[in-house]
């Protein structure tokens, strides 16, 4: 019975199917309108050779809209990816110009048949010329080490290399002090971090780096803490050569990367000294050069007498 009744119907179901694929041909040797978007290209104008580089300083859209025409089978190939505006200012340095986007300006990819009948949106783009300014700068690196339990990051995360080159309009270049890396959180840092980051700088839109990334590192090592004796304290300040101090070598508890303790010279590497100008006719605090290497726990003694040798 089911047999039966597909033969009745299967010529029926062949014929509609083949009567549709006539029909959609038919549709698509139809003329048509279709809008899409096209990238918009505001290239720098062309300079002579050796001669001082012009280009555009302000932000232009990325993308226009665009009415193109043809037959229908034609338009089913055609994406935003189809099309190309390319526009092309001249102009001297610290002018701006109104620029009409015509048809002319549109750019199909190779085997397109359909036509562009019309640009309609944008109509007009403005485009600022100025200088391009070079200049080198310092690397901030914005990345944050928090290191895992009982261990600490030695000295300063730092980015490798430490300069580089911004180049762009110049209005934009002047105003660059430094450029800073994309921002980053390392948690629970139990070893060396090495990390490729990209460089920008805020309101700087139009400019290029050199290089365009750059390497951050941060040493962490294991926390370490020890007792270094016989560290000799020197004396600074006014008529500094006059005096001597008692005791002339102190202990001091120093705390950091183990590696870095381990390394410490007590006799040069400490830094300890007092100051002329604090003796007020008794006992001196012992200071220490600020070292972002390990960090000092305690001195002892922490006071020592200033004496004329």
């Amino acid at each position: 019975m089911a047999a039966a009744g597909w033969s009745a119907w299967g010529p029926r179901v062949g014929a509609l199917l083949l009567a549709f694929l006539l029909w959609l041909y038919a549709v698509t040797e139809d003329v048509y309108s279709k809008e899409v978007t096209a990238r918009l290209y505001v290239h720098d104008p062309v300079q002579a050779a050796g001669a001082r580089e012009v280009m555009v300083a302000n932000a232009v859209p990325e993308q226009v809209r665009i009415r193109v025409r043809g037959r229908g089978k034609d338009l089913l190939h055609v994406g935003d990816a189809s099309y190309a505006v390319h526009l092309r200012p001249d102009g001297a340095p610290g002018t701006t110009r109104t620029y009409r986007l015509t048809e002319d300006l549109v750019e199909a990819s190779e085997g397109l048949r359909a036509s562009v009948e019309q640009i309609v949106e944008p109509r007009e783009v403005e485009v600022t010329l100025e200088w391009r300014l070079q200049r080198s700068v310092p690397v901030r690196p914005c990345v944050q080490v928090l290191t895992a339990d009982a261990y600490v990051l030695v000295g300063d995360v730092r980015a490798e290399p430490a300069m580089v080159e911004v180049s762009g309009p110049s209005s934009q270049v002047r105003m660059v002090s430094q450029v800073s890396t994309d921002s980053l959180v390392v948690a629970d840092a139990r070893r060396d971090v090495e990390l490729d980051l990209r460089v920008k700088s805020p309101g700087c839109f139009r400019c290029k780096y050199e290089p365009a990334i750059v390497r951050v590192r941060g040493a962490v090592q294991l926390l370490g803490q020890d007792d270094l004796p016989h560290v000799p304290v020197m004396v600074r300040g006014p008529g500094a050569e006059r005096f001597r101090v008692e005791p002339a070598e102190v202990q001091v508890q120093v705390k950091g990367g183990v590696e870095v303790i381990a390394a410490l010279a007590a006799d040069h590497d400490v830094g300890l000294y007092v100051d002329v100008s604090d003796d007020r006719g008794g006992t001196v605090p012992v200071r220490h050069d600020a070292s972002r290497e390990y960090s000092i726990v305690q001195i002892v003694p922490a006071y020592v007498r200033l004496v004329e040798k």
